[in-house]
Formats: C-alpha cells, sequence, structure tokens
C-alpha cells in the first residue's frame, strides 16, 4: 500500500472538516431547523448550508470509501473483495470504529441529505436537524481516527 495515497486522503479529511466545522458555526443561529426557516433562508445562510451539507457528505463519503480501505491494507487485511459491510464489520474488529451502527446511521443521513425535494420542506429540515446532531459525532470520529491512524507508524 502506498503511504502517500492514505495521507492525502487524510489531508483532504481534514479540509472537509475544517470546512465543516465552519459552516456550522456560521448557520448555527438557524438551529432548530424548521419549514419556516428553510422558507425564509437568505441568500449567504442558504450558501454556507449547502457547505454543511455537501462537507458533511465528503468527509463521510471519504472516510468511509477511501481511508477505511487504505487503513485496513495498511494493518494488513486484504479488503480487494470485502463489501462495505464486511470492511465495517473489520474496522470495528480492529477498534477503529467503536459500533458500525455509528457509521451505517451517519451513511442513512448523507444519503437523506444528497436529494433535495423543494416541495417537502419538512422532510429536510428533520434531515437538516440530524446533520447538525451528527456533524460533531463524525468531526470527534475524525480526530480519533487520524489519531489512531498516526499511531500506525505510517
Amino acid at each position: 500500500m502506498n503511504v502517500n495515497i492514505l495521507k492525502s486522503y487524510m489531508q483532504v479529511c481534514d479540509i472537509h472538516a475544517n470546512r465543516l466545522q465552519s459552516a456550522l458555526l456560521k448557520t448555527i443561529h438557524l438551529v432548530p431547523f424548521t419549514k419556516d426557516h428553510l422558507l425564509n433562508l437568505n441568500e449567504i445562510d442558504a450558501a454556507f448550508l449547502e457547505v454543511v451539507t455537501s462537507r458533511f457528505a465528503k468527509l463521510q463519503d471519504t472516510l468511509g470509501q477511501k481511508i477505511f480501505p487504505l487503513v485496513l491494507m495498511h494493518s494488513g487485511e486484504d479488503v480487494r473483495d470485502k463489501t462495505f459491510i464486511d470492511i465495517l464489520n473489520l474496522f470495528e474488529k480492529f477498534g477503529f470504529i467503536l459500533d458500525a451502527t455509528f457509521w451505517i446511521n451517519l451513511r442513512q443521513t448523507r444519503n437523506a441529505i444528497a436529494h433535495e425535494y423543494p416541495d417537502h420542506l419538512e422532510k429536510l429540515s428533520v434531515d437538516l436537524n440530524a446533520v447538525y446532531n451528527q456533524s460533531k459525532e463524525l468531526l470527534d470520529y475524525w480526530e480519533f481516527l487520524k489519531n489512531r491512524i498516526n499511531k500506525l507508524s505510517i
């Protein structure tokens, strides 16, 4: 495994995490989201919400699709023919994640915000509240995982 690839993806994750954190701070005044909030968003708040949802999705996706397999390969695991759930179970087995359900919930939230339905603002407000609730967990998890990776002598 090329360690430089892992380090490169870790830098990408840091960028996503930093941008997500900044956008969360810029939009905290909108939480909790309601249909009325969404109907009355100004352009700046809407743009920052777009950053929140896109960086949440990108961080979650980059970790699950790139970092997880690379960490397992670095740990000596052959992940070429493994399903994502197999990878997730190995990640849990080796203590890189405490509970696979945590990651499945993040993935479901990412999938929910991937689709915008302007005529379903109630659902969108629920999904945005889930993103806000899970963003801190995702950011904390990235810090935990980054520390674990750095201890692998990479």
